[in-house]
């Protein structure tokens, strides 16, 4: 864990070439099944709209609100001396990051990613294991900027709650196996 700085929880963020381009601010999310490029980038990376392929379907993520794509595009994504062709769905919303590669890079690269340790692990050229490492300091940006920016983020205050009595409970009141483990309530 050299060169970290720890203790931390934060995501993995990363630069890596699009297009043969440098792109900054790529989310690694091993629980996207989706590679999602934000129109920003999309335009910055010198696209254009025209090259899109449909989409019929929304995104939809734990919100459950849906994210209408403006549309599909392949393009080469860089480890290294290794590339990859992606398939980014195109997104016009705000974003602290600039794309999100999922589980399907990850399978393509044959990679291993660790947000404890910073990086993506793969094999490259001659058989050696090669390594991305995460950037820290833009993953904290990111994460302050979502924050500040999100205007549907609201404040969460923690409320401890007192243990009752268990003299005071009925047996047909709590659930044995829940007894005693919930201490604190989050409000929103």
């Amino acid at each position: 864990m050299e060169g970290l700085s720890l203790p931390h929880n934060d995501a993995l963020v990363l630069s890596i070439p699009i297009q043969q381009k440098l792109v900054h601010r790529v989310l690694v999310d091993q629980g996207s099944s989706a590679e999602i490029l934000y129109y920003l980038a999309f335009k910055a990376l010198g696209l254009l709209r025209d090259w899109l392929s449909s989409v019929d379907a929304p995104l939809v993520g734990f919100t459950g609100i849906p994210v209408y794509p403006l549309g599909t595009i392949v393009l080469s994504v860089f480890a290294g001396s290794v590339q990859l062709d992606v398939e980014f769905i195109v997104v016009s919303s705000p974003s602290p990051y600039n794309a999100i590669l999922g589980r399907n890079w990850l399978y393509g690269m044959k990679a291993v990613a660790s947000m404890l340790y910073q990086g993506v692990w793969f094999i490259g050229e001659f058989g050696r294991q090669k390594t991305i490492r995460g950037d820290q300091t833009a993953s904290k940006k990111c994460f302050v900027n979502f924050i500040r920016d999100n205007n549907k983020a609201k404040k969460v205050q923690w409320v401890e709650i007192p243990e009752l009595p268990k003299e005071s409970l009925s047996s047909e009141d709590v659930n044995e196996s829940f007894q005693g483990d919930i201490t604190l309530e989050m409000k929103v």
